[in-house]
């Protein structure tokens, strides 16, 4: 797996973030290697995909992506898998990051 960014502190939480909308059994997978991968490498993680994935069936969109920003902004730093650009959701997870100087980290490639 690679990084693009300086050198990640393993200090505190890193949240994933990613797609997940779309391919939802291909995403979620791929969320899991890289927080499998982090985990693996001393990072503590927390991973919407695994945490509430699936739940959209009998809570709204809303309230899972309200509780996931909830959890980020106790986070004190993001990884960001691939396909980013084209998730609404990361997206708007990142501009919460940014306005709340949550560092920002994009996985360059998941294996």
């Amino acid at each position: 797996m690679k990084i693009q960014s300086q050198v990640m502190s393993k200090e505190g939480i890193t949240y994933l973030a990613g797609p997940y909308r779309g391919n939802i059994n291909h995403n979620t997978y791929i969320a899991h290697k890289a927080a499998m991968w982090l985990w693996s490498q001393g990072f503590v993680v927390f991973c919407p995909h695994l945490n509430s994935g699936g739940m959209e069936v009998k809570v709204e969109e809303s309230k899972l992506m309200e509780g996931a920003i909830r959890i980020l902004l106790k986070c004190d730093r993001m990884a960001v898998l691939p396909g980013w650009r084209e998730s609404v959701g990361t997206l708007a997870e990142m501009q919460v990051a940014r306005e709340h100087g949550i560092s920002i980290h994009y996985i360059q490639e998941v294996q």
